[in-house]
């Protein structure tokens, strides 16, 4: 594989939906990547909903301290970037941030569960503007 077939694939996968790729030919071995932020993915899914989705393994957590409000409920509308819940992982607190301005329809994961990679964590759908 040349240079030129190199770059085609990078701007192919640059364009596509993947997150992450893996090729071989013979020896040659390349992994692309797209940098992800904290923003996780947005998916639809069976039901024909959208998710957001973990992007870490580790225990959910739906509010800032034990005696807290929870940070969204099932019908709150948030914005991107608002903070949807917290993903504690080997002692450090990841915010999970919503992608996109949307409204939450259900929360999938229970409060102190753990949450495996790709776990869908809420149901939402878009605000139509």
């Amino acid at each position: 594989m040349d240079t030129e077939q190199i770059e085609k694939l990078m701007k192919l996968f640059e364009e596509s939906s993947l997150t992450e790729m893996d090729l071989e030919e013979g020896n040659l071995k390349i992994h692309f990547s797209k940098n992800q932020t904290n923003a996780i993915p947005v998916e639809e899914t069976e039901e024909n909903r959208n998710t957001i989705r973990s992007n870490m393994v580790g225990v959910f957590y739906r509010a800032p301290a034990e005696d807290d409000d929870p940070f969204v409920e099932p019908g709150s509308s948030v914005r991107k970037g608002d903070v949807l819940g917290i993903i504690e992982s080997m002692k450090m607190m990841q915010e999970i941030l919503s992608p996109k301005d949307c409204i939450i329809d259900e929360i999938l994961i229970g409060n102190g569960e753990t949450v495996e990679y790709d776990q869908p964590l809420f149901a939402v759908h878009e605000v139509q503007e």
